[in-house]
């Protein structure tokens, strides 16, 4: 007699969400801030000319001068970018604990760094499906699998 197998996948979202998170965070903190490029995956558009002879200058408030359109004037959105990071059964939450206001002003200057239904790049989120299909296998050796994982967009 055939021997029965169970076919029910089973997974430990919060050890996967543990294990990717860091990376995750990092990945987002390079793109945006180190890079320089926007949700889209795009630069960032030039500042108007006053404003980057502003920044240029180094008198912007806590600032040092920079030529760069990624969103460090002062480095606090950049440094304190993870400092809300919660892991449940069901989800991973990286982001900011402060700084809404300033997240908001970006979004209204046309500088989106994340947006609230697209919170990652689609080379973060390609990250993410892809460790998400290493994981289920790594959890679920023995098991036969055919699936398909595809992001919203």
């Amino acid at each position: 007699m055939a021997k029965k197998t169970d076919p029910t996948l089973r997974l430990d979202l919060k050890e996967y969400f543990r294990r990717i998170g860091k990376n995750v965070r990092d990945l987002f903190r390079d793109q945006v801030f180190v890079k320089g490029k926007d949700i889209d995956d795009a630069p960032f558009r030039q500042y108007t000319p006053a404003y980057a002879k502003l920044k240029q200058s180094g008198k912007l408030f806590r600032a040092g001068a920079s030529v760069s359109t990624a969103p460090i004037a002062s480095g606090d959105l950049s440094r304190d970018f993870g400092s809300h990071f919660k892991i449940s059964e069901r989800s991973l939450e990286i982001g900011w604990s402060v700084h809404g206001r300033k997240i908001g002003w970006l979004r209204d200057m046309d500088r989106n760094i994340t947006k609230k239904d697209e919170p990652f790049t689609k080379s973060i989120r390609d990250y993410i499906l892809s460790s998400f299909k290493k994981e289920i296998k790594r959890q679920n050796p023995d098991k036969v699998r055919h699936y398909k994982i595809r992001s919203k967009k």
